[in-house]
C-alpha cells in the first residue's frame, strides 16, 4: 500500500483515506505502513522526506515551533543531533528568562541549574549567540 503526505502534515494511504496515527515515543505521532512489511513511521520524518527527499546523513528531523503534533513542512527541518537537544534543552525558557540570564552576574553553573539548561545554552544567551527558541 502506498501513503502520501500533504503539506499541512497529514498522512493518506492509497483509498485516499487519512492515516490517523498513535503517539508514541515522547509525544511523536507514527502510523502503521503496510509495505511489503509492517513498520512503524514517524509522521514528521515521512512528511519531511515526501516533500525534501532524504534526510541528510548525520542529521535528524526537528519540529521548528517545538510541538511534535505540528507536522506541516513549513514547520519541519533538519539539523544535527546535537543542535536538536540543545534547543530541547532551551525551549523553555521564555524571552523573559533570556533577559534576566543576560542581566544576571551569578556563575553561569548557577543559572543553568536554575533554568534547567546546559552551561553552553547560558554561554551562548549571556553572549548574545544565536538563541533558538
Amino acid at each position: 500500500m502506498d501513503y502520501l503526505a500533504t503539506p499541512c502534515g497529514k498522512v493518506f494511504n492509497s483509498w485516499g483515506r487519512e492515516v490517523k496515527g498513535y503517539v508514541q515515543n515522547g509525544g511523536y505521532l507514527f502510523f502503521t505502513e503496510n509495505k511489503k512489511k509492517v513498520r512503524k513511521r514517524s509522521v514528521h520524518k515521512f512528511v519531511y522526506e515526501s516533500f525534501k527527499g532524504e534526510v541528510p546523513d548525520g542529521l535528524v528531523v526537528d519540529h521548528i515551533n517545538g510541538d511534535t503534533m505540528d507536522n506541516r513542512i513549513v514547520n519541519l527541518q533538519a539539523i544535527t543531533q546535537r543542535e536538536n537537544v540543545q534547543k530541547g534543552k532551551s525551549a523553555n525558557l521564555t524571552l523573559e528568562d533570556v533577559a534576566a540570564i543576560r542581566e544576571t552576574r551569578v556563575s553561569q553553573y548557577v543559572v543553568a541549574k536554575q533554568y534547567g539548561v546546559t552551561q553552553a545554552t547560558i554561554s551562548r544567551i549571556k553572549g548574545e549567540k544565536r538563541w533558538l527558541k
